[in-house]
């Protein structure tokens, strides 16, 4: 996560240089230069994301996994960049707004499925008998 935040600082940092490199139509840098603000906001969402989903399923959870993300993608990601992005006309600030909301919503509800695990110790043993034990525990197939 840091090396992400990192990047996206020195993009930040850099701004002017890298985007005028591309174009030098000042709508679009004005507009490349808020998506950068933007980007530095969705990035630890993003990782959060990333780091407790696949631990989730690392530990034979993917069901949860895929019963949290289908929804909130198309739900919250899909349908609030249709509300934001074209109902309230902010374009692709809307579109950025829900795909921010999205992966902090799946982020939340994966952190407190984590937590609930710990909680339960479902997996405080898993190192000797693998990723299956979870599912092992919760009656589902062992793989």
């Amino acid at each position: 996560m840091a090396f992400v935040m990192f990047n996206t600082a020195l993009m930040l940092l850099f701004r002017k240089q890298i985007i005028t490199f591309f174009t030098d139509d000042p709508w679009i840098v004005d507009m490349a230069i808020v998506l950068l603000w933007l980007n530095l906001i969705l990035q630890p969402g993003k990782m959060l994301n990333m780091a407790l989903g696949q631990s989730i399923v690392a530990v034979g959870d993917s069901r949860y996994m895929m019963k949290i993300s289908i929804p909130s993608q198309w739900l919250v990601s899909v349908g609030l960049t249709y509300v934001l992005g074209i109902q309230l006309g902010w374009g692709l600030y809307g579109v950025y707004a829900g795909m921010i909301l999205d992966e902090y919503i799946r982020g939340a509800a994966l952190y407190l499925r984590w937590r609930h695990h710990r909680k339960r110790g479902l997996f405080a043993d898993s190192g000797d008998r693998g990723a299956g034990a979870l599912a092992a525990r919760a009656g589902g197939v062992q793989v």
